[in-house]
């Protein structure tokens, strides 16, 4: 006789209760479908779509169809977890899979996060092929053995991991606001309110005034025994060949994070003795530095453990007189419109790509009074304060979730011996 709990133990093959969908439709606008969806539309991590390609303005060459309430699967690059759920009609990538419940013994609901976990992408990973963009396939992956739970855990594992989900997008809603919060309390503080002010500052001379604070321009803020703006050596494949293990640390693009922070985990050195000779390229802990190729604009402050550091050629330097700027009241500046408006000017008016130390140097920003500025710095610091602790829920409700998918859908290759 078998009993509750060996249906519950029982594994299956993925093509047992899934299908890969193959629709394809060479004319989607006229058959009534707007919209498609490549791997670039599709976050991480996020089962949700919050972008997507107009085919009524844009030439693709896709022809493969998705339906609403598909699963998608990003195939090429499995290792950016790439999966979503599909809330319209419309032609996605060919480097997409569209998968649907074909069985009755599998709860649909259920389904994203059976793709979405751990098992299933190393699944993925291992039956990858190919060097520069690795891809898996759908002959390969409907061989994944995973754990399937009777249909009422299902439904209640389905309610629970959708629940956290619910939960997420509300926390990360609160993120949003927070952050353009932030933005406004900053524009308010410094003058920058209004409809056209942004643009009145940017045409303003340097000894013009907004609201009373002065608005100057950064190479004005220059300290006396350093160079306002300098961009550093190190650039090209040639570089690589002074790279040590140990040594004095060399700041690159890559160290800056795109929430704005330096991580030195990987950060590269370069013997002490090499690094003397560059001393007009060394860093001081709170100098601003941000990044002039690639991820144009992105900008932190350098952290006391980095200190006395080299800049990489892709990598500017500004350091200023600090009795008059204080360095997170100049950060603030840097990750304000502001800024990023007047790094989308100078794109705008030149064809290289990225910025020049003459251009940062003839950015403008509102100076207030130094004790304004710790003022404006302690509100903004307060802001982020509660942007951490909704973020640190957020983490939490992804752990849980996590905890609680790889504890009921573990998958037959994890198991000792596991799975029939």
């Amino acid at each position: 006789m078998t009993t509750n709990a060996e249906i519950e133990e029982r594994f299956v093959r993925f093509d047992a209760v899934v299908r890969d969908v193959k629709e394809s439709e060479r004319e989607p606008v006229a058959a009534g479908l707007e919209r498609y969806i490549g791997l670039e539309h599709i976050e991480p991590e996020n089962l949700h779509v919050s972008e997507w390609g107009d085919l009524v303005v844009d030439e693709v060459s896709f022809t493969k169809v998705f339906r609403e309430g598909q699963v998608l699967f990003g195939k090429r690059r499995a290792y950016q977890r790439k999966v979503a759920i599909a809330r319209f009609d419309g032609i996605c990538s060919s480097d997409i899979l569209t998968f649907e419940a074909k069985s009755p013994e599998l709860h649909p609901d259920l389904l994203p996060f059976i793709v979405q976990s751990d098992g299933f992408f190393d699944h993925a990973l291992d039956t990858s092929s190919g060097s520069l963009s690795p891809r898996t396939r759908w002959s390969q992956l409907k061989d994944y053995r995973f754990r399937l739970p009777s249909l009422a855990k299902q439904k209640w594992l389905a309610g629970v991991l959708w629940s956290a989900d619910s939960a997420k997008l509300f926390y990360s809603k609160c993120v949003d606001q927070l952050i353009d919060l932030r933005a406004s309390v900053f524009h308010e503080s410094v003058g920058l309110v209004g409809d056209n002010v942004l643009s009145d500052v940017l045409n303003k001379r340097r000894t013009d005034t907004l609201t009373g604070d002065n608005v100057v321009s950064i190479e004005s803020l220059a300290n006396a025994d350093r160079q306002v703006v300098q961009v550093g050596p190190f650039g090209g494949s040639l570089a690589s060949k002074y790279f040590r293990d140990q040594g004095t640390i060399v700041l690159k693009i890559n160290n800056i994070t795109e929430t704005g922070e330096l991580d030195l985990t990987d950060a590269v050195r370069v013997d002490d003795s090499h690094a003397a000779t560059l001393e007009r390229y060394r860093v001081r802990s709170d100098d601003l530095i941000t990044a002039a190729q690639a991820t144009t604009g992105r900008t932190t402050l350098v952290s006391p453990e980095a200190e006395n550091a080299l800049i990489s050629q892709h990598l500017i330097r500004v350091s200023v007189d600090r009795s008059r700027c204080e360095a997170r009241y100049l950060l603030a500046c840097f990750h304000s419109p502001l800024i990023l408006h007047q790094i989308n000017m100078v794109k705008a008016k030149t064809t290289r790509d990225g910025l020049n130390t003459d251009d940062v140097e003839n950015f403008l920003i509102p100076l207030p009074s130094a004790a304004r500025q710790l003022e404006i710095v302690a509100q903004l610091d307060a802001i982020d304060e509660r942007i951490e602790v909704v973020e640190a829920h957020i983490e939490r409700l992804d752990t849980v979730a996590r905890v609680i998918r790889e504890k009921e859908l573990y998958s037959a290759e994890s198991c000792d011996g596991g799975g029939a």
